[in-house]
């Protein structure tokens, strides 16, 4: 099993357990996500690469279709990624990934997640955070469990993404 497969796994991991420690919280005023395509946000030599990290698509094929969603924080700009390719979904939903572009233009990886973007309909998978003065905002995620809704916000701790807080809602919620 290759290295970027272990890591997607221990994180996986990570999650499910940072889920059932109910860790504290962040506030969310939530805003839609708005996607572009990705190499407007980020140069093609580096789009390249992170698929190359994340995926075993080809590189050079893939980077064309990756859509991109960002928003900046005191650290920098957060760029989460959805890699628009079924060659990254599963039976646990499609790979997207959030990377840090610090103010020095560095590159880190921060999220990391399979997630199913087939919603109700009005539904967005992502939503962000409303918060000032924040190193990086808080992504609301929003996942189909069963007949209802999952609410889960993701927070940054300095170093990654975890999970905040997680509650079910109707299906019908907005």
């Amino acid at each position: 099993m290759s290295l970027a497969r272990w890591f997607r796994f221990g994180l996986g991991v990570f999650l499910l357990l940072s889920l059932l420690l109910g860790t504290v919280g962040c506030g969310s005023s939530a805003a839609t996500v708005s996607w572009q395509n990705a190499s407007s946000v980020v140069s093609i030599k580096m789009l390249e690469q992170i698929v190359q990290q994340n995926t075993e698509l080809d590189p050079t094929q893939a980077a064309a279709n990756v859509l991109a969603w960002t928003q900046f924080g005191r650290l920098g700009k957060l760029v989460v990624l959805d890699y628009n390719n079924s060659g990254v979904c599963g039976v646990a939903g499609c790979l997207y990934t959030g990377y840090l572009v610090g103010k020095n233009k560095q590159l880190s990886q921060v999220f990391s997640s399979y997630l199913n973007p087939l919603l109700p309909q009005h539904q967005p998978l992502f939503q962000v955070g409303d918060l000032l003065n924040a190193d990086l905002p808080c992504l609301q995620v929003m996942q189909v469990d069963s007949n209802r809704l999952r609410q889960m916000l993701f927070c940054f701790n300095g170093q990654n993404y975890q999970l905040a807080s997680s509650q079910l809602l109707d299906k019908n919620s907005k």
